[in-house]
């Protein structure tokens, strides 16, 4: 199977699932409304994620005006076959001498890897590092190739190593962020940069993949890695075990459209190398630390993760622009930042991610349904959403104030209520936080603002009788209990008086 020639994408099309091929979409030889579909989210976003990441090494627009054309029209099966000529052999799943993703030479060791279930390369699943999801052991014995290409590339660019000595990719466990078209081409193409745009990686003389020139170096400068190797870096040595032709065709049991071919299992062995530095990947937001040390302060590069459960509004500074928090910069992906600086639309913003615990992962974290953002927010400040990061602030400040109300004291007895209460209130206040986002008003924009300000008070309110209801009904506690809720209510009032119009 050859991700550049043959039919791979699973979709939904006027209600039918079937493969479509990367040609179909750029050449506009699908529907508009035909949308990717498989039956887990983070897979639906690596595939996304794949196309794009294709789309950027091999389309390569050479400037704004060429990246315009593109998204206004499709491009002619004649312009397509030339830019995937060069191509065509490092993208087939099966090559005899470069399999998309994988390494030959997994075979050639003296002792000789275990195979291992399919199941192991999709995060979350039961393995030796996963045991999260409430799934079974077996739950996926066999999966189509197209669905194999995927979870390749989403396991060695988006999640975890798979432990035991498995370095972990470029972005070690990143958030990764898009925005979202009209359509599916739209889509693409938004989160495409140009040749001329600055940043993106140059290095033209290590561009193969991984698999076409495999890693030898012990110690790897980033700024030496090239575009197209950078994002389809593969930190595993991997090989599929042969493929499976059916007597007759099955279905997936993840994109659930048939096929005669699957794939059950694979052999994989760790390396040792050492990447000093941080790869500027494109689809990253980045924080910068800076780190003390003797000589002169030191400045430290990595992508931005998924650091706990909280809703993605808490992430958009960062994703969405540029903020300082304490001794960190957090900047928006390159594709984030062009888009914005190139476009006065709403913003439908796509993030994925994992929340790991090391190599296991806790949580899975994909909005295929974007986060529509009002371009109300936007200004032509430095820092262009600088309002709506106040009003996010703000925000987090009720949320500081419930905290800080949630433990209550009774002589050396400590009962901490902030978990319970923080949960409560992101679910709570969510819905009310992603409307202003999206359907701010120009010229009602500060009423607005105190009417959500207004409705979360109550809601914070209401939070903290409810986590403390059951120790009311103890004398030990209701002095502490009732002083905390006056707490509270003094500094929801100081808060809201903030927000009063002079």
């Amino acid at each position: 199977m050859n991700l550049l020639l043959d039919k791979w994408i699973p979709v939904i099309e006027k209600q039918i699932l079937k493969r479509i091929s990367l040609q179909d979409v750029l050449c506009g030889k699908c529907d508009d409304d035909v949308t990717i579909t498989l039956s887990r989210d983070d897979m639906e976003f690596a595939a996304l994620q794949l196309i794009i990441s294709i789309c950027q090494s091999i389309f390569l627009p050479e400037n704004e005006n060429e990246l315009k054309q593109r998204i206004d029209n499709p491009i002619s099966e004649a312009e397509y076959q030339k830019f995937i000529t060069p191509y065509k052999e490092w993208f087939d799943l099966f090559h005899n001498k470069y399999p998309f993703m994988q390494a030959i030479e997994v075979h050639t060791v003296k002792k000789e890897p275990i195979s291992i279930s399919i199941q192991n390369i999709l995060p979350g699943l039961p393995a030796e590092t996963s045991h999260v999801f409430f799934n079974s052991a077996k739950e996926v014995e066999k999966i189509c190739p197209s669905c194999t290409a995927i979870a390749l590339f989403n396991q060695a660019a988006n999640a975890p190593s798979f432990g035991g000595g498995f370095k972990y990719g470029l972005r070690n466990v990143p958030i990764t962020a898009f925005i979202q078209g009209d359509n599916l081409r739209a889509t693409i193409w938004n989160n495409i940069l140009p040749k001329d745009f600055g940043n993106l990686p140059q290095a033209q003389d290590n561009n193969e993949p991984v698999w076409v020139k495999p890693i030898t170096d012990s110690k790897i400068d980033p700024s030496q890695i090239g575009l197209l190797r950078g994002l389809f870096w593969q930190p595993a040595k991997i090989k599929l075990s042969d493929k499976i032709v059916m007597d007759k065709k099955n279905t997936c049991m993840l994109c659930g459209i048939e096929t005669d071919t699957m794939v059950a299992s694979f052999i994989r062995k760790q390396f040792n190398f050492e990447v000093e530095g941080y790869w500027n990947h494109p689809h990253s937001s980045k924080i910068i630390t800076l780190k003390k040390k003797k000589e002169k302060p030191e400045s430290v590069i990595s992508a931005m993760p998924f650091n706990n459960s909280n809703p993605t509004w808490t992430y958009l500074p960062g994703l969405l622009y540029q903020v300082e928090i304490n001794a960190e910069s957090r900047e928006p992906a390159a594709t984030i930042r062009h888009y914005y600086d190139n476009n006065d639309k709403a913003y439908k913003l796509m993030v994925g991610g994992y929340v790991n615990k090391q190599a296991k992962i806790k949580n899975r974290r994909h909005d295929t349904r974007p986060i529509s953002i009002s371009p109300i927010w936007k200004s032509k400040s430095e820092n262009p959403f600088s309002s709506l990061g106040d009003t996010l602030k703000e925000v987090k400040q009720f949320v500081e104030k419930l905290k800080s109300v949630c433990i209550i004291k009774c002589g050396e007895n400590k009962i901490n209520l902030k978990k319970r209460a923080i949960e409560l209130f992101y679910q709570r206040t969510e819905s009310d936080i992603y409307n202003i986002i999206k359907n701010v008003h120009l010229k009602k924009k500060d009423e607005e603002k105190r009417e959500l300000f207004k409705e979360i008070s109550k809601i914070t309110k209401k939070i903290f009788q409810e986590v403390t209801f059951t120790y009311r009904h103890k004398p030990e506690y209701l002095v502490e209990i009732l002083n905390n809720e006056h707490k509270l209510n003094k500094n929801i009032g100081k808060l809201l008086k903030e927000e009063n119009p002079k």
